[in-house]
């Protein structure tokens, strides 16, 4: 199987890195192909009173195109800024070998990942 990755990015919020992702995911599912996309680091998440969980609001945009598309991120931060700002506030060192195995993980289980930058 040949297996492909995609990083969506864009430098500032609100520029359509949620909405390509979910619609290139929402493409490759309805051409056959098996796909996931993931989002690593989230910033601007909120909490799941049902479960006490963060929760990625982008996550849960993928999950509206695929419901088995339930990937958490590895880093769910609260404070809606930039990634390493959130983490500062909340006392977390972002690792990015940890992100990188989070990535490689869904790269080696699927046909087709899509990953969102921050």
């Amino acid at each position: 199987m040949n297996k492909q990755a995609f990083f969506i990015t864009a430098t500032n919020t609100d520029t359509g890195k949620t909405f390509t992702t979910a619609s290139l995911l929402k493409t490759f599912l309805e051409t056959g192909h098996e796909a996931v996309a993931i989002k690593p680091l989230q910033s601007g998440a909120v909490m799941d009173e049902a479960t006490g969980v963060m929760v990625s609001p982008d996550v849960v945009e993928f999950q509206k195109v695929s419901p088995k598309n339930h990937y958490p991120s590895k880093y769910a931060l609260p404070f809606p800024s930039s990634p390493h700002y959130a983490a500062s506030r909340e006392g977390i060192q972002i690792h990015v070998d940890e992100i990188c195995l989070y990535c490689k993980k869904y790269m080696d289980e699927h046909q087709i990942t899509l990953i969102e930058g921050a």
